[in-house]
């Protein structure tokens, strides 16, 4: 194979991709996976601009109206997680107070309308991936191949559960730093491995 001319910037492809392949292969080294918004759009889900303009039909009156008011005043091309932003910081600051509004909030339609955001983006990206599971499914099984002194890590910043279900469906177990059956609960102190021998670091994610 023909190795690819270093670039008049210097950069050498082939030296770069052969430094992915070292790093993927040297099972002693922390691998760790940021994914964005890409991963989800390469499977056909929207990304946040999407998700924002959804909004107007996703929520129900009063909701969409109170939405679009936020998203106004905020300005500036404006996005659903900055309308999320400000809905909770009239929450923090009205908590139970009905009396006062902030961006034409009390606090209990600011709690109803987080709720109600969440739920419509749920409903969005809950359905099947357009585009199928493939991608996930490759990625879940490959890490289920590999061996490795210490557990790969998986950081995403995406609403969808994609990643969660490819795991899953290639049988590859994670933890995703959720406890309990009945009631899963949320232990920040089980996620964090600082100063944790590899043996007790939990599976895959």
């Amino acid at each position: 194979m023909t190795e690819p001319a270093t670039g008049a910037s210097g950069h050498d492809p082939f030296a770069e991709m052969k430094e992915v392949r070292d790093q993927l292969s040297a099972s002693s080294r922390r691998l760790v996976f940021f994914f964005g918004a890409g991963t989800s759009q390469a499977v056909g889900l929207t990304g946040l601009p999407g998700l924002t303009t959804a909004m107007a039909t996703a929520l129900a009156s009063p909701y969409k109206e109170q939405f679009a008011v936020i998203r106004d005043s905020i300005g500036g091309g404006a996005n659903l997680e900055n309308v999320l932003d400000v809905t909770r910081i009239c929450r923090e600051l009205l908590g139970n107070d009905n009396a006062q509004r902030v961006r034409g909030l009390t606090g209990e339609e600011a709690k109803k309308l987080d709720r109600e955001i969440c739920r419509a983006v749920y409903t969005i990206i809950s359905g099947e991936p357009p585009k199928g599971l493939d991608l996930h499914f490759g990625l879940a099984s490959w890490l289920q191949s590999i061996e490795r002194q210490i557990a790969a890590e998986i950081f995403t910043t995406n609403y969808d559960l994609l990643f969660e279900r490819g795991l899953e469906e290639a049988e590859t177990a994670y933890f995703d730093g959720f406890i309990g059956s009945v009631a899963p609960f949320f232990s920040a102190n089980a996620v964090e491995f600082g100063g944790h021998s590899a043996d007790s670091i939990p599976p895959v994610t």
